[in-house]
């Protein structure tokens, strides 16, 4: 898989070898943190996490004392508005599943 995305400039400065970063002692500053964000196709959610956690998050999990955090969010537009039924199912199932942060807007 490619590297793509994300910031280009630090993506393409140098790497862990050289850069010229200009520090004294000639070491290149390495990037200290990480962040990504996908857009998933809804019909194929389990397959891109999969995908995502197997080629990407255990890399980085996989380094000693890195914290790595997972967030999911979802966005969901009915320009009739959900009916009640549905709004019933959704907030059921979220307190089930223990989610904090979940709510319909008007």
């Amino acid at each position: 898989s490619g590297m793509g995305g994300g910031d280009a400039e630090e993506a393409g400065t140098g790497g862990p070898v050289g850069g010229g970063s200009g520090a004294a002692d000639g070491a290149a500053k390495l990037p200290t943190s990480f962040a990504m964000s996908e857009k998933l196709d809804s019909t194929r959610v389990s397959r891109d996490v999969r995908q995502i956690v197997e080629e990407v998050v255990s890399q980085l999990s996989a380094i000693d004392d890195a914290e790595v955090e997972l967030t999911l969010e979802v966005w969901a537009k009915y320009g009739e508005g959900f009916p009640v039924p549905t709004q019933r199912a959704v907030s059921e199932n979220c307190n089930t599943l223990h989610i904090r942060d979940y709510r319909f807007d008007r």
